[in-house]
């Protein structure tokens, strides 16, 4: 369930990012990164602490937030023109 959830908010950042910054690859890096901070952050709230292996949950989130702007981001300017 905690990746859908990585998902939806991937989904909501790149939407966010590609909308507001015209600068594809610099949108895409900021999407991924703050999917992935909110991600961290909201699995640390809801279990109370900080978990063993989030360093290594934190690389895999940014990979697949890159891959969910990187996608977001092409439709999104293919659409512009």
């Amino acid at each position: 369930m905690s990746f859908v959830y990585l998902c939806l908010i991937a989904i909501a950042s790149a939407i966010f990012w590609h909308h507001y910054q015209r600068r594809f690859l610099l949108a895409s890096v900021m999407s991924a990164l703050t999917a992935t901070v909110f991600f961290e952050v909201l699995a640390y709230l809801e279990s109370g602490s900080l978990d063993p292996f989030f360093m290594i949950a934190s690389v895999l989130a940014w990979g697949v937030s890159l891959f969910i702007s990187i996608a977001l981001g092409l439709l999104m300017t293919r659409n512009r023109r």
